[in-house]
């Protein structure tokens, strides 16, 4: 799915989501790879070379790719690119390894254990959760909107979701800008003293007064956060389902493929 943007991907320009981070520190730049730390010297050429393209890029970590001479920078909206150890030559696109007569995209593989740890960081008590009855086979990850169609027709298989053991945490993600209506209306929800039945009355088409409710500055915070976090991942559309180790499925799915993908057979 990652090889479409791919295509879309010729400068570093393009990866650029326009969200603007504190950028990590020259002397800090870490590696994940073999666990080997990328000389400081190097990583100043690389950031130096990144910031001369785009400014407000920021890098969340550098490794030494599995390429002799090649380092991988992995930029804050999840995506990386490829560069060698000055920053003169840059590339964006799939790393394939071919081994026993297979091909392994570790590009990504690189793309979603970024995401998985982005939803790892979550506090789960900001986010809605559905929790199966039963011990826990799976756990999903759901970015949502109360007025779209598919969001609706997503929650209304949260209870077969749940009957196949799979746990549903909805994240806020209003398709409007702040203040609008329809992002003051997760606020709404978010502040409910129930979320979790005032987002079931409203993906149920209840007519709600949210004019009778009243925002908390947490809600707002909770629901920027997410709406911000979506975007950082990469996200434009609702429903958007991510699995535990990162991957993103778009659209609508129904709960069985869900449930193959997580690898539960009932």
């Amino acid at each position: 799915m990652y090889l479409n943007k791919y295509k879309k991907l010729v400068w570093v320009l393009m990866l650029v989501l326009n969200i603007t981070y504190a950028s990590a520190s020259n002397d800090t730049v870490k590696s994940s790879y073999n666990d080997n730390k990328v000389d400081p010297l190097i990583a100043k050429q690389i950031q130096s070379a990144i910031s001369s393209i785009e400014k407000n890029l920021t890098i969340d970590y550098i490794e030494v790719s599995p390429i002799e001479s090649l380092y991988t920078v992995m930029l804050d909206n999840g995506q990386p690119i490829y560069t060698n150890m000055d920053g003169s030559y840059m590339m964006t696109g799939a790393m394939l390894h071919i081994k026993d007569n297979s091909i392994v995209n570790l590009t990504e593989k690189l793309i979603t254990n970024y995401f998985s740890k982005m939803l790892s960081k979550l506090n789960v008590a900001e986010l809605i959760c559905y929790k199966s009855k039963n011990a826990t086979k799976g756990i999903i990850y759901v970015f949502t909107d109360v007025n779209c169609f598919y969001c609706k027709k997503f929650h209304q298989d949260i209870t077969k979701l749940n009957d196949l053991q799979i746990e549903v945490r909805i994240l806020a993600f209003p398709r409007s800008k702040k203040d609008t209506n329809d992002f003051n209306k997760l606020v709404n929800i978010w502040s409910s003293i129930d979320p979790k039945a005032a987002l079931d009355k409203a993906m149920a088409g209840s007519n709600m007064n949210y004019n009778d409710m009243h925002p908390s500055s947490k809600a707002l915070s909770i629901v920027e956060q997410q709406q911000a976090l979506g975007l950082q991942l990469g996200i434009t559309g609702t429903p958007s389902i991510i699995l535990e180790n990162g991957e993103i499925i778009s659209g609508y799915v129904k709960p069985e493929v869900i449930a193959q993908k997580l690898n539960i057979n009932k």
